[in-house]
């Protein structure tokens, strides 16, 4: 099958219903990459969690999972409170060195996606981010589906370095851990 074949084109949202869409099925993947993320936590060595700087990746399984957690965090609060702000994070936190903090929560974060679930997919958040290191935080408008779907790609890009630092220590994974839909649609496409 030709990759343009593959492509399929997505009319607009219709604005009529702006109200009544919820952010159900934009969080299902984030969820399922949030299980993957438990399953992975749950075998794992205390060693294997921990270990740094395993095959020339910077960080260790669990400061990345953190730090992917923090994000799903944010969001999950953003949907409360309409701000959102990913540079504000607790960093050497449990979660980067206990399994079992790790897994609580990965768990508690479920949760909050499953609440957030109702949540029109349209609801305006304000953004605000350090562009640069000695800049002001700027904000913007975007909205809880942008920011899900950005969660869901900065994820995506932290598993691929965890599938990274779980394979060179032996771990197997299944081979589409760590891949971008897009990347994953490509070579079903392509027959890759």
């Amino acid at each position: 099958m030709a990759l343009s074949d593959a492509v399929q084109v997505v009319p607009p949202p219709d604005p009529n219903l702006a109200e009544t869409t919820t952010s159900a099925g934009l969080l299902r993947p984030l969820a399922h990459l949030l299980d993957e993320l438990g399953h992975l936590v749950a075998r794992l060595s205390d060693e294997q969690f921990t270990r740094r700087d395993a095959g020339g990746v910077r960080g260790s399984i669990g400061g990345h999972l953190r730090h992917v957690l923090d994000h799903i965090a944010t969001l999950v609060g953003a949907a409360d409170s309409a701000d959102i702000c990913y540079d504000h994070r607790a960093r050497g936190t449990a979660v980067e060195s206990s399994r079992a903090a790790a897994a609580e929560r990965i768990a508690t974060l479920a949760t909050g996606l499953a609440r957030i679930a109702s949540r029109s997919a349209h609801a305006p958040l304000r953004l605000s981010a350090r562009l640069t290191p000695d800049g002001a935080m700027e904000n913007m408008p975007t909205s809880l589906a942008r920011e899900i779907a950005f969660v869901q790609s900065h994820t995506i890009h932290h598993n691929a370095l965890i599938a990274a630092l779980a394979r060179v220590q032996g771990v197997e994974l299944d081979d589409d851990f760590g891949f971008a839909p897009a990347t994953l649609a490509y070579q079903r496409a392509s027959g890759e």
